[in-house]
């Protein structure tokens, strides 16, 4: 019985998830009539008869919607908005046996005439020539303006009518009779303003869905940039001209996932931290202060809601400002995830209490640990426990450091620990030149510790009453440092980790992840044996907001070149025989899915110069190399000449004695 009841459970749940989680939206929806639409606008009685039957049909859907509002519940479990209508008094009203609802068309209220004139529908009479009949003098029809059903216009193939449906209503309603089409309302795009294609980025991604965040993109101050350089290749202004900035970000935006903060403070009385009623967790879980020990905070302690601090720095702003950078609604890189501060104190042994207290509570696989602090002393308490936590699934992200020095040593704390992944700083960019966003920053710390980088630079509702920009009442200002560079790799950690539940995610394997998907060898100005890497969410396509697009390759659009070949580099190369066609060789990185054509270059030989053109056996090599680099590019022909079109670099080409193309 216990296992029957289990089962019975199991079901309902994996109903109410299946329901819970549709997405509803709007569906054009044909009906069949038995009447002639050609006369609908020129025959008043055919317009009549073809209205009274479509407002049937939309009577029938609308009480299936009825039954089944239930299904419309949304992801944070609230009931959709739209369906508000139906508490509403004209709609109560047709719960008396007497009365219909009359569907108005909003792009062309006279319908019938029985929406202008409702009350003289009863004179109305039937038709013995048509099977529909004309409205029941019985019944009192309301005139109602509806969100959820509407009618629209009469096709040569049927009449359109639009509804908005839950996955389980639109089943139902394709199960009535006289319905043609059942077809999802999809969204258009305005080419003369939009730039990206949505489904584009959803198809490099393999993101579940693309939500985008575009604020300020009307003022040219690189503000957010922090985010949209996380979301994009390398920014090339003779490929697209204009830098985009914007954040591209999967749907489930670190949803489901943790991030603890090792942090003085975190204050939580900004909408950066709105957990989108109630969906997501943001507390200040426990304080583990130097002068008063460690207190895990109640649930009814109004603190873990509004957020605490230790005793002597309950001032600071520094653990606000890096928990929004992981995770606000706004300047975080994981909008979704669930924030735990765990205000400590700056000594090693408040840090070893806060990071105890972790182990016991966290979710492994589903749990990431920030700390933007350190300092230089190796202390082999916090090293056992960090590798602990790794072995447990908890994967720690720490800052670099600030001191412009070389960290490879587990002497700076904690940037040279091992069990950790540790991140470097890229310079300023806000009111300055986006190629900042690709330099290494001068305070950054850098060496072997170093795994990947990521902006240094952060913007942010002010915190502290200074404030660089204001708009709608709320002020801006901006900070920088490895300190915010760290939380947001752990929020794009957090949003690889939502996006593949199935994933268990650890230390190593986060690791790994994080470098395959860095943009690599973009950076400027780093030291020796420091690596050179950019952290990236998974998409890459840079794209123009201008639409012009100059180059090829995920650095200009994804765009082809029309003659010639993509370089590695994303540039166009014609191959006209000179020193720079060799970028066309596959051996130097040429992109044959961006290219006209790439070239193959087996061929070792080479020619101090051509002789009547001429190539082949007796004649030597088509690549010219007069001293130490290649001076000419070509194809020799089957008949034994030189060149570079499709005759001597196609169908027979000897690869022996110059390049061909590769397809051959």
């Amino acid at each position: 019985m216990k296992s029957l009841s289990f089962a019975f459970m199991i079901v309902v749940l994996f109903n109410y998830f299946i329901n819970a989680l549709a997405d509803n939206d709007h569906y054009i929806i044909t009906l069949k009539t038995k009447i002639n639409l050609k006369d609908y606008d020129d025959d008043q009685n055919v317009k009549d008869a073809v209205d009274v039957f479509v407002n049937d049909k939309l009577n029938d859907i609308y009480d299936i919607i009825e039954e089944n509002k239930d299904t419309y519940t949304l992801e944070n479990g609230q009931m959709d908005e739209r369906l508000e209508e139906l508490d509403s008094i004209v709609m109560n009203k047709r719960h008396h046996r007497s009365t219909k609802l009359l569907f108005i068309n909003e792009v062309n209220p006279q319908n019938i005439t029985a929406i202008q004139n409702f009350q003289n529908l009863q004179n109305l009479q039937k038709r013995s020539d048509n099977s529909t009949e004309i409205l029941d003098d019985k019944v009192e029809y309301i005139p109602v303006e509806s969100k959820l059903v509407s009618p629209i216009c009469p096709l040569g193939s049927g009449y359109a009518v639009v509804i908005y449906a839950s996955d389980e209503v639109i089943k139902k309603v394709k199960k009535l009779p006289d319905i043609k089409r059942c077809n999802k309302s999809i969204p258009s795009e305005n080419y003369a303003n939009t730039y990206y294609n949505l489904d584009f980025i959803q198809k490099e991604t393999n993101w579940t869905n693309v939500r985008v965040q575009d604020r300020f993109k009307n003022v040219s101050r690189n503000f957010y940039s922090h985010l949209s350089l996380l979301s994009q290749s390398h920014f090339d202004p003779e490929s697209t001209e204009v830098y985009d900035n914007t954040y591209y970000y999967p749907k489930t935006a670190g949803q489901d996932i943790d991030i603890y903060f090792i942090e003085e403070t975190g204050y939580f009385h900004y909408d950066e931290f709105d957990t989108y009623n109630g969906s997501r967790t943001v507390t200040c879980d426990a304080i583990s202060d130097i002068n008063y020990g460690f207190t895990e905070l109640s649930y009814d302690d109004e603190r873990r809601v509004k957020g605490c601090g230790v005793s002597d720095r309950d001032s600071s702003i520094h653990g606000t400002i890096v928990s929004m950078t992981a995770g606000g609604k706004y300047t975080g890189a994981a909008k979704k995830a669930n924030l735990h501060i765990i205000a400590t104190s700056l000594h090693t042994s408040a840090e070893l209490k806060s990071l105890e207290y972790i182990r016991l509570h966290a979710r492994p696989n589903k749990t990431i640990v920030n700390i933007s602090r350190g300092g230089r002393g190796y202390v082999p308490e916090i090293q056992e426990i960090f590798t602990e936590l790794s072995r447990n699934g908890v994967i720690i992200f720490v800052s670099g450091g600030n001191e412009h020095e070389n960290c490879d040593s587990n002497y700076f704390r904690y940037g040279g620990f091992d069990d950790a992944i540790t991140v470097g700083a890229t310079e300023d960019t806000i009111d300055r030149d986006i190629s900042n966003g690709y330099t290494f920053a001068s305070y950054s710390n850098y060496g072997k510790c170093i795994d990947i980088f990521a902006p240094g630079e952060v913007f942010y509702p002010s915190v502290g009453g200074f404030y660089l920009f204001e708009k709608d009442g709320t002020n801006y200002y901006k900070n920088d440092g490895t300190s915010f560079a760290t939380p947001l790799v752990a929020g794009i950690a957090a949003t690889i980790m939502s996006e593949h539940r199935e994933i268990r995610y650890n230390y190593n394997l986060m690791k790994k992840t994080l470098i395959d998907m860095s943009l690599k060898d973009i950076l400027y100005g780093l030291p020796d044996k420091t690596v050179n890497r950019f952290v990236n969410n998974g998409k890459r396509v840079v794209l123009s907001p201008n639409n012009a697009y100059h180059g090829c390759g995920e650095n200009s659009g994804y765009s082809k070149c029309s003659k010639g070949c993509c370089s590695k580099d994303n540039k166009c190369i014609e191959f006209d025989g000179s020193s720079a066609s060799q970028y066309c060789y596959v051996s130097l990185g040429c992109q044959s899915e961006y290219s006209e054509f790439c070239l193959s270059n087996k061929s070792t030989s080479t020619s101090i110069r051509l002789v009547n053109n001429r190539c082949g056996p007796g004649y030597g090599s088509c690549i010219i190399k007069k001293s130490r680099y290649i001076d000419g590019v070509g194809c020799c022909s089957k008949d034994g000449y030189c060149g570079t079109s499709s005759q001597h670099c196609g169908k027979g080409c000897q690869s022996e004695f110059g390049a061909c193309y590769s397809s051959n």
